[in-house]
């Protein structure tokens, strides 16, 4: 059901009841294969990308609106490893990481509870880029909010494009190209 044509489809925890599952998409043309990293937080799939003498870390994550402090703890330090990864010169995570209080035009917490501070320390430590700019979920009356995130280690993201959400989901559609570099 969730095939693409095309595409090889890396995923994690889909048929667990708990979880939401987390897939990534990969065109078949390119060298992909999954990769696992010894960590707690499980909502994540991880893929290298090789082309030439470079490889790309891709991870795509999801994290629950109602993540408690401790499995954030577990997230920023998956964040953490996959940057002390040293064979991959480019890393890219994106995801669903449901942070709604985080102002990302001055990198500050717009709430009270200051929820996605971990977040912002995590990145800033880390020296990661967040390039998503606008709102990528809306409903009905409610304030949109930038939920999905796109986070590198280079300046390799660019040609954003924010596209209409697909069925009955309420996050727009991401696509985003990766000017990673090849030695």
């Amino acid at each position: 059901e969730i095939d693409i044509e095309g595409y090889d489809m890396f995923a994690v925890n889909l048929s667990v009841n708990q979880t939401r599952g987390v897939v990534l998409y990969v065109m078949k043309d390119m060298k992909a294969t999954q990769v696992e990293l010894d960590v707690e937080f499980n909502e994540y799939v991880i893929v290298k990308i090789r082309e030439r003498n470079a490889e790309l870390l891709v991870c795509n994550v999801y994290r629950s609106p109602n993540s408690s402090n401790e499995n954030d703890e577990k997230l920023f330090n998956l964040i953490t490893r996959i940057c002390e990864t040293e064979k991959y010169s480019q890393k890219v995570i994106l995801g669903d990481f449901n942070f709604p209080g985080i102002n990302w035009t001055n990198w500050t917490t717009v709430d009270s509870s200051n929820k996605g501070l971990g977040l912002v320390n995590c990145l800033r430590k880390n020296l990661l880029y967040q390039f998503i700019d606008q709102p990528t979920r809306a409903r009905g009356s409610q304030t949109p909010h930038t939920l999905d995130l796109v986070i590198a280690n280079d300046d390799c993201i660019d040609n954003i494009k924010y596209l209409s959400p697909i069925g009955k989901s309420d996050h727009s559609v991401l696509t985003v190209s990766c000017a990673w570099k090849h030695e």
